[in-house]
């Protein structure tokens, strides 16, 4: 129970001011609303620099908007079109320390851009824009693009459609497990003595005029409320951010144009590379990429006026998706009963007058009311730096003495200490094979997922002989159920599947159905 676990707190600290009688407070000097990518950040940029603070999440960490991404870190090709140059610059800077600080997290990734006679983005634009991207990456680019002939498009991509095809491009950005990128910022921040905890959201807000006295929230599952008075409050609540404000001040006046992404999951097409394409509909990018032995399409981009928290997969988003991926395919016709999984998100983007969501800015800015901050925009590949840009504005308001600066540029994530992965994994082998009992194919799976914490999952193996079986239809071991539960804050079956996991995103419903029936007959301490 999170009172317990505050405990600590609870018997000493306590705050007066409007209360009669006193009541017992937790204080910190920052309190953190909103447990997405960019909460984590905050938190994991407040605990290394000795800030006392609590990160407060509704439900689970991740579960909106950053664990519904395309599943790329990338500098945002498309967004040099928009003249939007200073982002891009800072978006490949970010995917570099991406690369380098969670490596088993992030990989470089090819991307190949079909050229058509009918494209509407010509062979020399295409050019142009790629030196750009190149110049604006620098020496951290992960490679130079790469103009292709009509041959070697083929070559790469025997399923592509030839008709008109003149030629294409090779460029490299990065992709990532979002889910679990936030979970390990998370378990970084912990370390270092943030209090971190979800399905427990904020239920009031004590406020005088634009002045936060101290905030309620409750644990979803035993029911308890406790107070919580910082010098600064910091809203990383992302698309809910206006619905948030709006909800305790009146006078707030609403700063997001919010755009719904859908995604699909399909069989493996057989394209190792991911492709860049153009939808046929509107002419608005959209990417095909492997994803884990299946292939990603997305996403969508529409303007979003409906629930946050029931966010659908409608069958036009669907049709959308697979009538651009059809159109670009010789010899595929995907239709919906091939999808394996699907899931929107929402796009905080910063309201604007732009004519389509896809045109709007991927910036991010902060903006101050009182002795709370709100982080709104941006993309999830430069969380790093808006989480660093908004601790700095909130070390003013609480007054920190010390010097600010840059921490976490090269401080790997939870389990990211490990260099190149693969030479990692050789490294670690034969050690791991022979002391735990396990296959080859296991440990490389599980430094894939956990990084150098991985001996933490093989340790549990010890304890019952059950932990060392897979998961149905998986290569998971049910030590990493166990794990989970004990480590890694999940406190329901969906926050192991979909986001300590990626096993929600490749089961069918039948699969997924046995899988639960597997996990809810463990019995352990």
């Amino acid at each position: 129970m999170i009172k317990l676990i505050l405990g600590a707190f609870l018997e000493s600290h306590y705050y007066t001011r409007d209360m009669t009688p006193k009541t017992p407070l937790c204080t910190y000097d920052i309190a953190i609303i909103g447990g997405g990518i960019n909460g984590a950040g905050v938190a994991r940029e407040c605990a290394l620099r000795g800030i006392s603070c609590v990160l407060l999440e509704k439900n689970d960490f991740g579960s909106g908007t950053s664990s519904k991404s395309s599943k790329l870190a990338h500098g945002g090709l498309r967004y040099l079109e928009n003249g939007d140059f200073r982002l891009v610059f800072e978006a490949c800077h970010e995917r570099e320390r991406l690369l380098k600080n969670s490596p088993h997290l992030v990989r470089s990734l090819p991307f190949i851009i079909p050229i058509y006679r009918t494209s509407r983005r010509p062979k020399w634009q295409i050019k142009i824009g790629l030196t750009a991207y190149d110049f604006l990456s620098g020496s951290r680019k992960i490679r130079p693009h790469r103009m292709l002939d009509k041959e070697e498009v083929i070559a790469a991509i025997p399923q592509i459609n030839r008709d008109q095809l003149m030629g294409g491009a090779l460029y490299y950005d990065a992709q990532m497990d979002d889910a679990r990128l936030v979970i390990e910022n998370i378990l970084d921040a912990e370390k270092m003595g943030a209090h971190v905890y979800n399905y427990a959201g904020v239920t009031h807000v004590q406020a005088r005029g634009s002045h936060i006295d101290y905030i309620e929230a409750s644990d979803q599952f035993s029911g308890e409320t406790f107070k919580i008075h910082a010098d600064c409050y910091i809203n990383t609540t992302g698309p809910w951010s206006d619905e948030w404000c709006l909800a305790h001040f009146t006078d707030h006046s609403p700063q997001l144009r919010l755009s719904k992404g859908v995604h699909i999951i399909v069989p493996f097409l057989g394209i190792k590379d991911a492709l860049l394409l153009t939808s046929g509909d509107d002419g608005r990018v959209f990417f095909v990429i492997p994803w884990f032995g299946m292939s990603l399409i997305g996403t969508t981009d529409t303007d979003y006026s409906g629930s946050l928290d029931e966010v659908s997969v409608t069958e036009e988003d669907e049709s959308y998706l697979l009538r651009a991926a059809n159109r670009h395919l010789s010899g595929i016709s995907l239709t919906s009963s091939d999808i394996i999984h699907r899931f929107a998100g929402l796009r905080p983007l910063i309201r604007e007058n732009a004519k389509h969501a896809s045109k709007v800015s991927r910036e991010h800015t902060v903006t101050k009311k009182g002795n709370m901050l709100s982080l709104c925009g941006g993309k999830y590949t430069t969380f790093r730096k808006m989480s660093e840009d908004i601790t700095r504005y909130a070390c003013d308001i609480i007054q920190w003495k010390e010097p600010f600066t840059s921490l976490s540029k090269e401080r790997p994530v939870w389990g990211g200490n490990i260099g190149d992965i693969d030479t990692y994994i050789k490294t670690h082998l034969s050690h791991a094979i022979s002391t735990y009992g396990v296959s080859s194919s296991t440990v490389s799976h599980l430094i894939n997922y956990y990084g150098s914490q991985y001996t933490n999952v093989l340790s549990l193996l010890s304890e019952n002989p059950a932990f060392s079986e897979l998961i149905a239809n998986t290569s998971h071991l049910i030590a990493e159920f166990v794990y989970a539960k004990r480590f890694e804050k999940a406190k329901t079956l969906d926050d192991f599947l979909r986001r300590r996991t990626r096993i929600a995103l490749s089961q069918t419903r039948e699969a997924l159905s046995l899988i639960a029936s597997q996990l809810d007959q463990l019995t352990f301490a």
